[in-house]
Order: C-alpha cells, then structure tokens, then sequence
C-alpha cells in the first residue's frame, strides 16, 4: 500500500499540476519482484510496477452564480452594457450554445425589447472562440447560437459574456428579464 502511495505522488508531481484521473489501476498481479545478481556479484532487488490510468473528459465552468443584473451596468453612448467573467474547465474539445426564455428583456404580457449577447472563451491553443447572437435568435425554435472548440481545450482559462442593449426610450417602468442558458459539452 505505501508503495502505491507513492507511485501516485510521485505521478501527480511530475505532471505539474494535480488532475483528477478517473482511475489508476495498481493490483498485485500487477506488481513483479525480481531478485538479480550484479556482475559485481551483490544482489539487488527491483520491483516493476504496470501503472494503468485514464483521465474522463470533463467540461463545466464556475464564477459567480449571482445573477446579471442592470445595477452593474455601464451605460456608454447610450449601450448598457454588463459583463460576467468566470472560468472554463475543459480538458476536451468542446461545444457551448446561448438559449433565451423569451428572445429579449420580458416584461409582463408579451413586452420584449432586444439585446445581443457575446461570449468570448480563451482556448489552451491561444485561439479564442467568440460568439455574438441577437436575443431574438436565442429563443427555442428561433436559431442557433452556438461554437466548438474545434481540437483546442480550455483548461482553466477565462471566459467573458457580454449583454448589451439600447438604453430604451418610451418603456414602461417596472422589471425586465430573461433567463439566458449557457451550455458546454464535451464533443463526441
């Protein structure tokens, strides 16, 4: 058991950082003992150990989970614009979609006024993969606002979304919202 202990230290140093593995498989059919005699003639030992090991695909994102809000808008030119940086943790190419509830800000029965939203994720390649959709085409059934990775991976890298909007004229007062889905998927 020690042994094993160390082998999997050992292992995890040497890649630098610390990964989760999925699973390492180390039995004691695995394990070979050989005892061998030196031209010198002093006896050594030598254990060889067969180390087995996959690492899963994994693909999630964190940040804070605190909703976008107006109140940390910046208003320029007559754009409000807010922004939420967080995290993506994708050790595997990947895809990532935007979906709207309601295809723009609600309010009440039926009362839409648009946005765009965009999305900006570093890649471990240096290649960024950006997209810019109208909320008009993020609702069901209405478009499709998606990208991929294409072979690049994201581990650990920074992600940006943007939604900006015309700061509306003529509006009735009272709460605006809609539930803007971001999806990432590890591609098959």
């Amino acid at each position: 058991m020690q042994l094993a202990a160390r082998i999997l230290s050992r292992m995890r140093t040497s890649l630098g950082v610390i990964l989760p593995v999925g699973f390492i498989t180390l039995t004691a059919a695995s394990l070979t003992s050989a005892t061998a005699i030196s031209s010198s003639g002093e006896m050594s030992d030598r254990v060889s150990v067969k180390l087995r090991g996959r690492v899963m695909p994994r693909c999630n994102f964190s940040g804070s989970d605190a909703p976008l809000s107006a109140g940390n808008a910046v208003a320029r030119g007559g754009i409000v614009r807010i922004r939420r940086v967080f995290q993506v943790d994708c050790n595997a190419p990947f895809t990532v979609s935007l979906s709207s509830a309601y295809g723009g800000l609600h309010h009440g029965e039926g009362a839409v006024f648009p946005y765009q939203a965009s999305l900006k994720i570093a890649t471990d390649s240096g290649r960024a993969i950006s997209l810019d959709c109208e909320a008009s085409a993020l609702k069901p059934g209405a478009g499709d606002c998606a990208g991929s990775s294409g072979d690049d991976t994201a581990i650990g890298r920074e992600a940006v979304l943007s939604v900006n909007w015309r700061a509306p004229e003529g509006v009735a007062a009272g709460t605006y919202t809609d539930d803007l889905r971001l999806s990432f998927a590890v591609q098959d």
